[in-house]
C-alpha cells in the first residue's frame, strides 16, 4: 500500500524535529568528545507482585501481548513501549514453573548519552510509573538483578574513521579478539563494514557501529545538508550476560552495584588495550 504524501505543515514538522534533534547531539558531544556508561539493560524483579490487572483493557490495547489459558486466566503478558523498552511478566505455575517479571530498559529517542546505576534505577521508577499510569497495572517488588547489561563507549572524530581503525579499536576493545567479517557486510558496499561484531563467548558480545548513519537510517536526522557533516560517532558496545556480570563485577544486584565497580572495570578494559597498543 503506497505511502500518504505529507503535508506542507508535516514536511515542515519533520524538518524542524530533525534539526533539533542534529543540536541535541551537537550539544551531546560540545563538553566532551567521548564518555562511557550503560546503555540498554535487561532485569529481573525479585519478590515481585502485581495488582489491578484488567485483561479486557489490555486486549484492546496494541501495545499488549496477552497469553491465556483456557479457562480464561492470564497466564503472561508483555508491554512494549518506546518511552521504556519492554515488560514480560509470567503467572503460569503450571509444571512447576516460577513466575517471573523481566524488564528492559532503553534510552530510547536518539539515544546518544548513556548512564550510570542511578540513572538505571531513575528509568526503572519511570518504566513502573508509567506502566501504572498508561496500564493501570501495580507493580511491586524488593529488588533487581540484571540479566543483561549493554556497557557502551561512544567516540566522536570529526570524519569517519576507515576500517583499519575502526577494527583496530574494536580488536583492543573487545579484549583482543578481531571482529567476525564473515558475519557482517554492508548491503550497498561488501568492502565496507559499518557494523563490526564479535561474539567472545555466550556470556559476552561486542558490537561497534556508526551512530550518526543510524540516525539517519531511522529518520531522525537529516541525510543531506546536516550539522553533523563533519561529525562522525562511533559507539562500540559490550554486552554481558547474568554470570558474567557476576563474574566480573561480583554481583549482579542493581542495589548492591554503584558507578565505581563500573569505572573500575572499564578502566581494566582500556589498560588491556594499551598493553595491545605497544604490541603492535
Amino acid at each position: 500500500m503506497a505511502r500518504r504524501k505529507l503535508t506542507p505543515e508535516e514536511k515542515q514538522r519533520r524538518l524542524e524535529e530533525k534539526i533539533n534533534n542534529e543540536n541535541s547531539i551537537l550539544e551531546v558531544f560540545s563538553s566532551m568528545p567521548c564518555f562511557a556508561g550503560i546503555d540498554k539493560c535487561k532485569l529481573s524483579l525479585q519478590d515481585f507482585s502485581v495488582e489491578r490487572v484488567e485483561i479486557k483493557n489490555l486486549k484492546q490495547d496494541r501495545s499488549c501481548n496477552l497469553k491465556t489459558s483456557i479457562d480464561g486466566e492470564l497466564l503472561s503478558l508483555d508491554i512494549k513501549s518506546e518511552f521504556f523498552g519492554k515488560i514480560t511478566i509470567s503467572f503460569d505455575t503450571s509444571d512447576f514453573k516460577t513466575p517471573y517479571c523481566y524488564i528492559e530498559l532503553i534510552h530510547g529517542g536518539l539515544n546518544f548519552e548513556t548512564v550510570g546505576i542511578a540513572g538505571i534505577k531513575n528509568r526503572l521508577a519511570n518504566a513502573i510509573d508509567f506502566i501504572k499510569n498508561n496500564y493501570g497495572i501495580i507493580i511491586t517488588y524488593s529488588t533487581a538483578l540484571f540479566l543483561e547489561i549493554e556497557l557502551a563507549y561512544t567516540i566522536a572524530f570529526d570524519k569517519t574513521p576507515n576500517l583499519q581503525l575502526r577494527s583496530f579499536l574494536h580488536k583492543c576493545l573487545s579484549s583482543g579478539y578481531p571482529p567476525n567479517f564473515g558475519n557482517e557486510k554492508s548491503k550497498k558496499n561488501n568492502y565496507d563494514y559499518p557494523i563490526l561484531s564479535c561474539k567472545i563467548s555466550n556470556e559476552e558480545l561486542t558490537v561497534t557501529y556508526d551512530k550518526i548513519e543510524k540516525a539517519k537510517r531511522k529518520r531522525q536526522i537529516r541525510r543531506e545538508g546536516s550539522k553533523l557533516e563533519n561529525l562522525n560517532v562511533q559507539r562500540f558496545e559490550l554486552v554481558l550476560k547474568k554470570n558474567k556480570i557476576k563474574k566480573i563485577l561480583g554481583t549482579n544486584s542493581l542495589d548492591l552495584l554503584n558507578d565505581a565497580q563500573l569505572i573500575e572495570f572499564l578502566e581494566s578494559k582500556l589498560k588491556f588495550n594499551n598493553k595491545c597498543v605497544h604490541k603492535v
